[in-house]
């Protein structure tokens, strides 16, 4: 494998993973790649395929270290996806459950974005990149927010 065969793939473990399946389908377009569960029904191994991304997703494994945000008691990461209507996506998977974190709006680093809480415990945040902002204009933008803060 050289530098240019390398890709970056996240592993969601949730607790109810047929569910999760079933959510990603219709909050995210997601399309089912692979799917192989155990013969108790429990998802030992899923690829899904959102836009160009692959996720893979399994039922949680306590034996092997493997938990869901909901039993760990929260999400430490988030997962960025860029998409061509944020207000559209965001809408969409608060309507197929997702909890809204942060609304749309537009960020003082050049984008338009929201975040949103899924049902399973991962943050999801979608963006559209609205205008480039150089350092400069960050470090104004960051000083006038503080300003008004108090910080």
């Amino acid at each position: 494998m050289n530098k240019h065969d390398q890709y970056l793939t996240i592993s969601l473990t949730v607790n109810g993973a047929a569910e999760a399946l079933d959510y990603y389908q219709k909050a995210l377009d997601a399309e089912i790649i692979q799917k192989f569960a155990l013969p108790n029904g429990m998802i030992m191994h899923a690829t899904l395929k959102i836009g160009e991304a692959l996720v893979y997703l399994s039922e949680e494994f306590p034996e092997w270290k493997a938990m869901s945000p909901k039993t760990i008691g929260g999400c430490p990461s988030l997962i960025c996806l860029q998409v061509a209507d944020p207000d559209a996506q965001h809408a969409k998977c608060v309507a197929a459950g997702a909890e809204i974190i942060d609304p749309v709006q537009d960020y003082m680093w050049g984008e338009r974005g929201g975040v949103v809480c899924d049902p399973f415990g991962y943050r999801w945040a979608f963006t559209k990149h609205i205008e480039d902002v150089s350092n400069e204009e960050m470090a104004r933008r960051v000083m006038e927010l503080m300003g008004e803060e108090g910080c």
